[in-house]
């Protein structure tokens, strides 16, 4: 699939919003819709990818692409959780292994919704969960779906709106907002939105209305005000669906190379942030709270600390575990595939 520096720009917001939401800048800076942010991405490349691939071979290969993703993405949380536990146990005197197993077994959403005791600094790891569950079943449902465009659009549709009445359906029953903002089965429609997108894209669906500015500027004026309404139901139920509708054409026509935007988005101060954003998202919320919790209080110097200590951290991980064992699961896919 052709490399498209611009979602690598999208990724460094994304955990730009993230990481400052962390820093207690959380009132300003909507953290939250970074992590959304992520979501669409993920839905985007992943559907990509396995429209591509059956495009090139006529088929999808889920064991290949299971092998892919587990490289990717496990070797560097689990030196994370082994590295950070190791850290809490030796300095603090503080563990938990139930916690631990729920970070390394993609259950931390639920493990929080269920009220399990937070030892240690695995919460932001909820979202990975979400992720994983829909790497999980997704490309079995576009194998199943035949790899009909139309259809298998009209099924995503058909869940997203679905989502969006389970979270009514929730919140009208007194559901806590972690039930609403952090399962699976209520957020799984923010990646949806994404694999919408890819399918209009690789599909030759007609889409270029949404590159006209009254549709851009509509957009980006109903996600500013997802960020402004603080009603309670709006912002546990509608406020995910409205942000996901806003996403595609601002993510298309971020993509599209019309606006000044897109060369913003390909600078390569954003594209490296972007590169680094999976190591960033798991190293970064553990430094902030260790420091916080040896250091005391917040200052300019434990501000500047945190961003240096993550950022050493995540340089490590990204080098020498998250780019070595992707690698290696290319070539151990690659190599499957032959024999």
């Amino acid at each position: 699939m052709k490399y498209t520096p611009a979602i690598d720009g999208l990724r460094a917001v994304a955990i730009s919003m993230v990481i400052f939401s962390h820093l207690w800048l959380d009132g300003p800076i909507p953290g939250g819709f970074g992590v959304t942010l992520f979501f669409f991405i993920s839905g985007y490349l992943i559907t990509r990818l396995l429209l591509t691939e059956h495009e090139e071979t006529g088929q999808v290969d889920i064991r290949r692409f299971f092998v892919r993703r587990l490289m990717r993405l496990a070797p560097a949380v689990l030196v994370m959780i082994v590295g950070v536990s190791s850290t809490y146990l030796l300095v603090l005197n503080r563990t938990s292994g139930t916690e631990i197993s729920a970070a390394m077994f993609y259950l931390m959403n639920y493990y929080q919704i269920l009220g399990g005791n937070m030892a240690l600094p695995f919460g932001p790891l909820w979202s990975l969960a979400i992720e994983e569950h829909f790497y999980l079943v997704f490309p079995f449902a576009l194998v199943l779906s035949r790899l009909r465009a139309e259809r298998f659009f009209l099924g995503l549709v058909v869940v997203t709106v679905g989502v969006l009445v389970w979270r009514y359906i929730l919140v009208l029953n007194d559901a806590s907002v972690a039930r609403t903002y952090m399962a699976t089965d209520t957020r799984i429609d923010s990646i949806l939105y994404g694999a919408l997108l890819a399918i209009a894209t690789m599909s030759g669906f007609r889409i270029n209305w949404m590159l006209r500015w009254p549709v851009v500027v509509g957009a980006l004026g109903l996600l500013m005000m997802t960020f402004v309404v603080r009603d309670h139901l709006f912002r546990e139920t509608i406020r995910y669906s409205i942000q996901g509708g806003a996403l595609i054409p601002l993510f298309h026509f971020a993509l599209s190379g019309r606006s000044p935007l897109t060369a913003l988005l390909e600078t390569p101060p954003a594209v490296w942030l972007g590169k680094l954003s999976y190591s960033l998202y798991l190293w970064h919320f553990p430094v902030i709270m260790f420091i916080d919790k040896v250091l005391g209080p917040h200052s300019i110097a434990t501000l500047a600390l945190k961003l240096c200590v993550s950022a050493a951290l995540t340089c490590v991980s990204f080098f020498f575990v998250e780019r070595p064992m992707r690698e290696l699961g290319r070539s151990f896919s690659n190599s499957s595939c032959r024999t």
